[in-house]
């Protein structure tokens, strides 16, 4: 097993007798790029992100490991190589940028020199220079969103996920955003749940399609794209959705 990739293997989620996850196999190598859960609401994306924080510790079978450290029986070692955004997610409101940032770090167990060089770092790579002494309670959507991501990264992760990261912000915040990510995607091997299809136009090296707890296809984007038996379709972004609505339907007819 790889000690520099998050291992999932046969992992089973159960709530009220209902499988929300059923022997999900999944291999993301610490330089994997940007990886995209796609799936409808209630297919499992979020509980496959928290599963892997150990968020879900009842009805769990199956193995998780991540850089070699297996969830939760060595959860902190692991969550050392994790960075995690919920789709919701917030701060104490009166607390300043640069206060929820040290914070962010103390937690880490970070020393104050590599926090003060970790806080700068992020100010200037997610545009927050400006907003370092408002308190969080002031600010919009997309600048809360790139503070908080801030936090989930201070620790300068092998691995990020994030549930859900564009919903609520609107075109230009969730553009602003996605450059955010991509940077990111430079130093960490980014996992992403979503159901807009922006967010794999734009964003996405790998794809893994969720269907009702299975996971129904995973591969690159161009793999994603051919798909498509749709002669009429002349761009990209319609491509992509046309395979997505495919694969759903397939995995609905297989599932009956």
């Amino acid at each position: 097993m790889s000690s520099t990739a998050l291992n999932i293997d046969r992992l089973t989620v159960s709530i009220s007798r209902r499988k929300i996850l059923e022997d999900v196999n999944l291999r993301i190598p610490s330089s994997s790029g940007i990886t995209v859960l796609m799936g409808k609401n209630g297919s499992g994306k979020s509980t496959l992100l928290r599963s892997v924080m150990g968020l879900v510790r009842k009805n769990v079978s199956g193995q998780v490991h991540v850089a070699g450290y297996t969830v939760p029986g060595e959860l902190r070692q692991a969550r050392k190589y994790l960075g995690y955004l919920p789709q919701h997610s917030s701060f104490a409101g009166r607390s300043t940028v640069q206060q929820a940032l040290d914070y962010a770090a103390w937690l880490q167990m970070m020393t104050p020199a590599k926090t003060r060089e970790r806080v700068e770092s992020l100010l200037d790579d997610l545009d927050l220079h400006h907003v370092r002494d408002r308190r969080i309670e002031t600010l919009s959507g997309g600048t809360l969103q790139r503070v908080l991501l801030a936090q989930a990264v201070i620790h300068e992760p092998m691995f990020v996920l994030l549930d859900e990261p564009t919903v609520g912000l609107d075109l230009a915040q969730q553009a602003s955003f996605r450059k955010v990510i991509s940077t990111l995607a430079q130093h960490s091997s980014i996992v992403i749940s979503t159901h807009h299809i922006e967010d794999v136009d734009r964003l996405a090296d790998r794809v893994v399609v969720l269907f009702e707890g299975h996971i129904v296809w995973e591969g690159d984007t161009t793999k994603l794209e051919h798909l498509s038996d749709d002669k009429h379709l002349v761009d990209r972004r319609s491509r992509l959705e046309s395979s997505l609505a495919d694969l759903m339907i397939s995995g609905q007819e297989e599932n009956r």
